[in-house]
């Protein structure tokens, strides 16, 4: 059956807010969800009281309905830890060039000053392959980090070898698309 038992029901997530040092408190719906198929585990689509989204994970989402039906305003001391690390690494990103403006620029054709353009693709990335059962899966990863390494150090191009350089940036472009590895939407990293 398509209807799931968290369909409708509100959620809520916390995001660390480095520069003010504080806890972003937001409040969602569950709207849809893809059930798990294969080795691709179930999402639920949500959509923030301020119009964001963002696909959840099982565990994701079983924590923020017990965030909301508590009335949690700062999320639990064991998972503050892992949040304010993933808003680290976001900045990082974002300082070095990364990030979500950057990485919805697309294929721009231009070389990268990092090896993923944002946290998100680097952790698409990652669950890939953690999460590889075959070795088609993993060869995928391997081309992938190949062709992102092509971008990250640029390869020198002498006159007609242009279509290395730009076979590289090809094969880069679908871990930046929404769908890459099963994802409905782009995931806040």
């Amino acid at each position: 059956s398509d209807a799931h038992e968290w369909l409708g029901r509100s959620v809520r997530r916390f995001f660390w807010l480095k520069s003010e040092q504080r806890w972003l408190c937001t409040d969602a719906s569950v709207g849809s969800w893809l059930p798990a198929e294969g080795s691709d585990v179930a999402l639920w689509h949500v959509t923030h009281d301020d119009g964001d989204e963002e696909d959840l994970e099982e565990h994701e989402v079983a924590i923020a309905l017990e965030h909301y039906s508590e009335g949690r305003t700062e999320p639990l001391p064991s998972e503050a830890g892992a949040l304010k690390a993933a808003a680290e690494d976001e900045d990082d990103d974002d300082e070095a060039g990364g990030g979500e403006a950057r990485e919805e620029s697309g294929g721009d054709g231009k070389d990268s000053p990092t090896l993923w353009r944002s946290a998100e693709a680097r952790g698409r990335w990652l669950s890939a392959l953690a999460g590889a059962r075959t070795p088609e899966v993993v060869a995928l990863c391997a081309t992938s980090l190949r062709a992102h390494t092509g971008r990250y150090a640029p390869l020198l191009t002498k006159h007609g070898e242009a279509t290395k350089r730009e076979a590289a940036f090809a094969l880069t472009e679908g871990f930046y698309h929404a769908a890459a590895f099963g994802s409905k939407r782009a995931r806040r990293a």
